[in-house]
């Protein structure tokens, strides 16, 4: 059976035009696909004073707000100074009292007492290191005795001297410049012990901002250094995306520039606004060719805010398509 004409022609028309389709959809450059990254800010939280973990008051996942007990430190040294320090300040405030009530006859009186015994103290701890000192070069005794006769005679000389400033400073009386010496004192002394106080507060580690508790990397029982990060905390209200952006799109990608993308984890698409565009390339992903009619394509990092950052979370990825 023959077809007629006009049937014939128009299945070879058909037949054309399917295939003008099929080499115009080979030979046509694909449509570009930019894929990128959501970011978010994670702080890293460490004590200013090291320390062992008494207590975790946090787990993993939780939300907490800004000044949230993260954990508790321990530090019986902490305490220790402080019990220093107190009793420093306290003595200091009473030399300070002293100077500005001048000496009586029995705190003189006591004050070269207290001199003469550490005198004789001194004496007496010189006498034993001179004879130390020859038994050692004789080899006798050993380096640690000789040197802690040393140390002993050295420290009762200075109590001697000590001793001797407090007495002639109570039989001549405290000279202005002296009470305000004792007074500036008593206030560095109550300086240490408000510095202390503030270490102290530093125990207890609390969350700077609010946001979801990512990472913990101590436990309860292990000693932490100042500085090192117990806990991460991932803000949660600050969020955006990251490309690496080919040089020959920049001008599409300016700040203030505003494009649609899809997030495959929500399954939904949204406008995104560029804020941030690097000042210089990162590195090339298509090199010149040899023959010299082409060039090296460089990325660029681009940044931009989501118009809503609901259900985004760090490292969900981002399509961006990108027409030709």
């Amino acid at each position: 059976m023959t077809l007629p004409s006009s049937v014939r022609y128009g299945v070879i028309a058909l037949v054309l035009v399917l295939l003008g389709q099929g080499l115009w959809a080979s030979f046509r450059s694909p449509a570009l696909q930019l894929q990128g990254e959501i970011e978010g800010r994670e702080l890293h939280v460490g004590g200013k004073v090291p320390g062992r973990i008494a207590a975790l008051e946090v787990r993993l996942g939780d939300k907490v707000q800004a000044g949230h007990l993260l954990y508790r430190l321990e530090s019986p040294e902490l305490q220790a100074k402080l019990t220093q320090a107190t009793a420093t300040k306290e003595a200091a405030s009473a030399v300070a009292r002293k100077a500005d009530k001048g000496a009586r006859e029995e705190e003189i009186r006591a004050a070269r007492l207290n001199w003469e015994r550490a005198e004789a103290g001194a004496n007496l701890a010189q006498v034993t290191y001179q004879r130390v000192k020859n038994l050692y070069a004789e080899g006798v005794i050993s380096e640690q005795r000789h040197d802690e006769a040393r140390a002993n005679w050295t420290a009762a000389r200075d109590l001697a001297r000590a001793a001797k400033a407090q007495y002639d400073m109570a039989r001549n009386g405290a000279r202005p410049e002296d009470r305000e010496a004792a007074s500036a004192q008593a206030k560095a002394a109550g300086g240490v012990v408000q510095e202390v106080n503030s270490y102290l507060s530093e125990l207890e580690v609390r969350a700077p901002e609010a946001g979801e508790i990512t990472g913990i990397l101590a436990e309860p029982g292990e000693i932490v250094p100042a500085g090192f990060p117990v806990v991460s905390v991932l803000d949660t209200s600050s969020r955006w995306l990251v490309l690496q952006l080919p040089e020959t799109l920049l001008n599409h990608y300016q700040t203030g520039a505003r494009f649609q993308a899809h997030i495959p984890a929500l399954g939904k698409s949204q406008e995104f606004t560029v804020y941030y565009v690097a000042a210089m390339a990162d590195f090339a992903t298509q090199r010149a060719r040899k023959s010299g009619r082409d060039y090296d394509i460089r990325l660029f990092e681009v940044r931009a805010r989501p118009a809503d950052s609901t259900g985004l979370r760090p490292g969900m990825t981002v399509l961006v398509d990108q027409g030709h």
